[in-house]
């Protein structure tokens, strides 16, 4: 990003992927979980995928500024796009 190398997690990358992937278009927890963990026993309670995608955005520095929105859609999930 803007010519420096951010290392990612395994998990980072996967959502990362998952997102560009499905670029504008909303992913549910439940997709995500099933996408990215396999089917595993995590429920759309846990805070996993809330912290993995925390970690994400500051480690891309996305913010209302930046033209890469990675937003959480209230009710639905999260949406990438790009501006």
């Amino acid at each position: 990003m803007d010519d420096k190398m951010i290392e990612l997690t395994p998990i980072e990358c996967e959502l990362i992927l998952t997102f560009v992937d499905n670029l504008n278009r909303i992913l549910t927890s439940e997709e995500l979980y099933r996408d990215i963990w396999n089917n595993q026993e995590l429920s759309a309670s846990s805070n996993t995928l809330r912290t993995h995608i925390t970690h994400l955005r500051r480690k891309l520095q996305l913010d209302e500024f930046s033209p890469i929105r990675l937003d959480y859609i209230r009710n639905k999930g999260y949406r990438l796009t790009l501006q």
